[in-house]
């Protein structure tokens, strides 16, 4: 599989979770939920990068996915459901983790175009 452009691009394989698509980098997240917009996402999913949470309980942006590097993920991970006391109170219904490769990890060198 190719790089995601987007994260919709690779969640939306996952049964039970969905991203929805904003017109740049924008997107609103479901797990198992109905799509939550503003105030009413903080607090529903929990985001993580190598295991720590990317905002601290109470603090939140809808477009979460923004400030983790998907592209260059090694392992993305989506826990359906209300998350247990390991997760915390943000993941009211369900986690998303992104793992990045370790040090030492082989390089891969690639090259891409998109046009249109």
């Amino acid at each position: 599989m190719e790089r995601p452009i987007h994260p919709n691009e690779l969640i939306d394989r996952i049964p039970g979770a969905w991203i929805v698509r904003g017109s740049g980098q924008e997107h609103l997240t479901a797990v198992r939920s109905p799509v939550f917009t503003g105030p009413g996402a903080c607090g529903a999913f929990l985001v993580q990068e190598n295991g720590i949470s990317v905002r601290p309980p109470g603090f939140c942006n809808v477009n979460g996915l923004f400030e983790v590097n998907l592209a260059q993920a090694e392992t993305v991970r989506v826990l359906r459901g209300p998350g247990t006391v390991v997760h915390g109170a943000n993941a009211l219904h369900g986690a998303l983790q992104i793992y990045a490769p370790g040090p030492g990890y082989p390089e891969r060198r690639s090259l891409s175009l998109e046009i249109g």
